[in-house]
């Protein structure tokens, strides 16, 4: 007789500081989810408003939901970090407490990771929303290479919004990986290039991922404000952006730092610099190269009699 397996445990991490009107609708989505071996951890961050009182409600009705309470606001990473290390299920997710889960969406990511072994992290399209009208869509990724170096070049010539980072990962990579030490701008890539080095990463096109488009990602202004540098920097935002991502490849990922030597980070850094370079900076550079040109041309051009 064959013996029945329960489909395994899945952790999903909610981190929410003073949003309960938005957490309650999070909340709800997960509950309804077809996807139901899971159990969900919301770690309020010090909120101030009536956000246990919702989780509680919650709580109450369904066994699955759990609330933890930092003592002070331990920021936003730590917030992250925290949840990380709170995973027991043989899969973890994170969600926003702004985000939305089409129903079918663990289960799809789940089914996606258990066909494939090499797979460490299964996520969605997601469609950005603003004041509930469409915005824009997310692009996909999908790193399926052989090789870890590999897929953490593919990744990086191919990131732009990045909303994998809120798919559904192997626990046994996460383990592995740390998000302390890359609080820093494009900390979300350095913490995907760490999980890529474990595995591969598939974006799926039959589920959907529903992202609030006025967050912290609204504005480089506020994603400088959130690693804690000023706001001034917004001039020079993507050179700040490649500097930051070298400096994490190459001296702050705690997955790198334990598996490469400097000289294999610092070469990946050079190559991961050099392409975000071309694709973030060339047109700023060319533009500054004709009207140099351009200048150069009326300086030397001779005056009129």
């Amino acid at each position: 007789m064959e013996q029945m397996t329960s489909p395994p445990l899945v952790t999903i991490g909610v981190p929410t500081y003073n949003r309960s009107g938005r957490l309650r609708r999070c909340l709800e989505g997960l509950c309804a989810q077809t996807y139901e071996n899971f159990h969900v951890i919301v770690s309020d961050n010090a909120s101030v408003d009536d956000t246990e009182a919702v989780v509680r409600e919650f709580m109450a009705t369904d066994a699955r939901i759990g609330y933890c309470r930092q003592e002070r606001n331990v920021g936003a990473i730590n917030n992250f970090e925290f949840l990380r290390q709170q995973a027991r299920g043989k899969y973890f997710v994170w969600v926003a407490d702004d985000d939305l889960l089409t129903d079918s969406f663990l289960e799809q990511c789940v089914s996606c990771l258990e066909s494939d072994a090499g797979i460490a992290l299964a996520g969605s399209m997601a469609e950005y929303r603003r004041n509930g009208v469409r915005s824009h869509v997310g692009n996909v990724v999908n790193c399926v290479q052989g090789g870890a170096l590999r897929r953490i070049l593919h990744y990086f010539h191919s990131v732009q919004d990045n909303a994998i980072f809120y798919g559904v990962y192997r626990t046994s990579a996460l383990s592995r990986c740390s998000l302390q030490n890359i609080n820093l701008l494009g900390g979300d890539w350095l913490w995907i290039a760490q999980i890529l080095y474990f595995g591969k990463a598939k974006t799926l096109i039959s589920t959907l991922l529903i992202r609030d488009a006025g967050g912290t990602a609204s504005s480089h202004r506020q994603m400088l404000r959130a690693v804690g540098l000023p706001e001034w920097l917004e001039h020079c935002y993507k050179m700040v952006l490649v500097a930051s991502i070298g400096i994490g490849l190459a001296r702050r990922a705690r997955a790198l730092n334990e598996n490469l030597g400097f000289v294999r980070r610092a070469s990946l850094a050079m190559l991961v610099m050099a392409d975000l370079s071309y694709q973030f900076l060339r047109g700023h550079i060319l533009s500054r190269l004709y009207f140099f040109g351009l200048r150069l041309k009326l300086l030397k051009r001779k005056p009129s009699r």
